[in-house]
């Protein structure tokens, strides 16, 4: 035990005193060594006070700190390897008690070294690449990786949509995914890309690209991009879809899935199917198969020229689905040539069964049902896919890259329906083969010129088909009371429609980017251009064949007669006014010019972009289907600002905010020049018909708590003063495609959260 007499007691008091006061008045100053290219904190970076010893060498997170300071003005100085040295501005510490942050940013320094070479590639197919390129990004962006997608169990990237915050899918009869909507906007206001590239659709009326038909296996990324920068395509005024197939590897690997299943509707049910491989040998009608003997010879089909065997349907046990896939790649001549091949299959088996009613009010004023309307769906599907990727490094500044992708999407299917009314039960049965394919074809080169400026270029050829020959309906009726049998419908018991098309794009892509300092400020400036011709086929033909004068009950659709005599259009096809009978082109030109830099925490992305559209269309309105008797063209050109801030909260914390102008074109067919020509209902094209610009404002918060994991709130708001909607006349019920005279807009919010605990990990949105 220590004693302390009452003068040791006063001593240590003022001792203690002094101290605290000496401390009180020590001043700080600290902060963070930043890279002012990508805004990540440089550790080890060594600190010091010019003119004194002190040095501080910076921790894992860039921080720096000098305790003990008088009041004064002092100069930093911060060095690391591959930096710049760099001394700041002089620093007021105006009181002994001042405390001041003073975050220093470093610019690289590039040293070039004979003999040396160091050799990394960025692995874009995982989680923490995506969030990466999420935090770096200058605009607003989602990623799904392919280690994402390797998760799920989604088939087709059109499934793998729908786990997009803001993203939302249209479903077909049987409830597959294909279309996609960004933000509640109609595909028409979305543009969808292969490997950075547009790509043509393979629809018969609109742009869209149904998803469904890119397998999940074979592709890296997909990116969707919710705010245009000016070297994007302007075409997307709700969003764009990129998505990335697989890259050449850098170590050798062969991987191979497989895959089998059983639909549970198929437990209690069996498929409806028909002799689609019959159908292959009609892809083309009557017409279109007797053009080489006169081009413009309306040809009076016979009842010979069909074939019946594909018209009778039949129910049978589902086999089983399932799909493959299997990849290999590896590098070559010292890993200068880098090959992926990779390919999937995939059987499906579909079906559903729907119930519909309508509702009416009887003569006690009452509500009842007035009619039922059962409905089933069949589909039986082939999806294909294929990807090759070859890339060449010649050096370390010259590379070339070249890919292929191929898909096809063939579905037969078969619909039956059931219409009930007091008197009667109508029934339809419809079966058609359907064929779709979508093949993209680019080369593309990076090329580092100098150490400030690089150019990369892209030449694209893209062809997209669609193909349902021989689409079958089949109607007949039955009355209740008296109660008689199954008859074929007197009138236009049988259509057959054949339709093809074909969109063809020849794209050029050219960006020059230059990084100058200016000022001891880095700017990065970038123009280019886009140059694009399309050409568009549509074929569309139907023929209707009506009962013949002794309608048989329960008619054999092997045998009966059936007749196409009622006027001379029953046997040369519906070629009149037929808005599936089309060409069109349309060639767009772009240019633009962008620049990028920081103040600070600050990065800041602006520029412009114009585009140029020239279109014409031509529709044959009389019936030798290969004349075109109307010519329609079309040329405007839009000028599309746009500004995307980006200002860094923390290391892990970002707030963005964007504000871009985009267009939507017209469909293909709305602006043909055809009217309808049924009694009650149908469709009206629109030679008139303007593009849509509109205008896009987007906030985001962003926290990246660990490499892989993400929290995000975000709202939007899209203004169009000219939307395209579809009216429809409520006196005649002809529907038509008209720009809306009153202004449209669209705004919510998005939430998204991606969290792992260890190896587990949950994701919202």
């Amino acid at each position: 035990m220590v004693h302390l007499n009452s003068r040791s007691n006063f001593l240590f008091f003022i001792s203690f005193l002094l101290l605290s006061i000496q401390i009180s008045q020590a001043a700080i100053l600290k902060g963070r060594v930043i890279d002012s290219d990508t805004h990540e904190t440089i550790a080890g970076a060594f600190v010091d006070i010019v003119g004194t010893k002190n040095i501080y060498v910076s921790d894992v997170n860039g921080n720096f700190i000098f305790e003990d300071l008088s009041k004064g003005t002092y100069s930093l100085s911060a060095k690391m390897m591959g930096y710049k040295v760099s001394v700041t501005d002089p620093i007021e510490l105006s009181s002994n008690e001042a405390v001041v942050t003073y975050d220093i940013y470093k610019k690289s320094e590039i040293n070039e070294l004979k003999n040396v070479q160091v050799k990394g590639a960025k692995n874009k197919e995982t989680d923490a690449s995506a969030r990466l390129d999420e935090k770096m990004a200058s605009n607003v962006i989602n990623i799904i990786s392919a280690k994402t997608i390797e998760t799920l169990p989604d088939q087709n990237i059109a499934n793998v949509m729908q786990r997009v915050s803001g993203v939302s899918m249209i479903k077909n009869n049987t409830g597959n995914n294909t279309e996609v909507i960004i933000r509640g906007m109609p595909p028409r206001y979305s543009s969808t890309l292969i490997n950075g590239t547009s790509a043509p659709s393979t629809s018969g009326a609109d742009r869209s690209v149904p998803l469904d038909i890119i397998p999940s296996d074979l592709v890296g990324r997909v990116e969707v991009t919710k705010a245009l920068t000016p070297d994007q395509e302007g075409s997307g005024i709700g969003g764009t879809v990129n998505v990335e197939m697989k890259d050449a590897p850098e170590k050798e690997f062969f991987n191979i899935n497989l895959a089998t299943g059983y639909n549970q509707l198929f437990f209690d049910n069996k498929i409806t199917t028909f002799n689609a491989g019959n159908v292959n040998s009609y892809i083309k009608d009557p017409a279109e198969s007797h053009l080489n003997t006169n081009p413009y010879y309306d040809y009076m089909a016979n009842l010979s020229d069909f074939s019946r065997a594909h018209l009778l349907v039949k129910q049978v046990q589902a086999p089983l689905d399932y799909n493959g896939a299997l990849s290999w790649g590896r590098r070559f001549f010292h890993n200068k040539l880098g090959i992926l091949v990779s390919g999937s299959y995939a059987s499906i088996n579909q079906g559903s069964y729907t119930d519909y009613m309508s509702y009416g009010v009887n003569e006690l004023n009452k509500v009842s049902i007035s009619q039922t309307n059962t409905r089933s769906y069949f589909t039986e599907g082939q999806r294909i896919g294929s990807n090759v990727k070859l890339d060449y490094q010649f050096d370390r500044n010259n590379k070339i890259s070249i890919y292929n992708s191929f898909f096809q999407l063939t579905e037969d299917r078969v619909r039956h329906q059931v219409d009930t009314t007091s008197e009667k039960l109508t029934f339809q049965d419809v079966t058609n083969r359907d064929i779709s394919t979508l093949v993209s074809t680019s080369m593309q080169g990076h090329h580092q010129i100098l150490t400030d400026f690089e150019v990369d270029w892209s030449l694209v050829y893209s062809v997209a088909t669609s193909q349902s020959p021989d689409l079958v309906t089949i109607n007949t009726v039955q009355v209740l009371e008296p109660k008689l049998p199954l008859y074929l419908n007197y009138s236009s018991c049988i259509t057959r429609e054949w339709q093809h098309n074909n969109d063809a794009d020849k794209t050029a892509y050219l960006n020059l980017k230059y990084k100058p300092i200016v000022f001891d400020h880095l700017l990065e400036f970038k123009v280019g251009g886009m140059a694009r011709v399309k050409n568009r086929c549509n074929y569309a033909n139907e023929y209707t064949f009506d009962a013949p004068v002794n309608n048989p009950p329960y008619p054999d659709l092997a045998t009966v007669i059936v007749t196409q005599d009622k006027n001379p259009q029953q046997r040369m096809g519906d070629a009149v006014n037929n808005p599936g009978n089309y060409q069109a082109t349309e060639n767009i030109e772009a240019g633009y010019i962008q620049v990028k830099t920081n103040f600070g925490k600050l990065q800041i992305l602006t520029g412009a972009r114009i585009e140029f559209t020239y279109q014409t269309n031509f529709h044959s309105q009389t019936q030798k289907v290969l004349i075109p008797s109307t010519v329609n063209q079309f040329k405007y050109y839009d000028i599309l600002p746009s500004l995307h801030l980006n200002y860094q909260l923390t290391d892990k914390q970002n707030m963005r905010m964007s504000v871009y102008q985009g267009i939507s074109r017209p469909n293909y067919t709305e602006l043909v020049n055809f009217q309808a020509t049924a009694v009650n209902g149908g469709t009206n094209g629109n030679p008139n018909l303007q593009h849509s610009v509109g205008t896009c404002f987007d906030a985001r918060y962003e926290w990246y708590p660990e490499k892989e994991e993400v929290f995000t709130a975000g709202v939007f708001y899209k203004y169009l003063p000219n939307p395209i909607l579809d009216i429809t006349d409520p006196g005649t019920n002809i529907n038509s495609p008209k720009n809306l005279n009153i202004p449209c807009t669209n705004y919510g919010i998005e939430l998204v959260g991606t969290k792992y605990i260890g190896n587990f990990g949950a994701s919202v949105n």
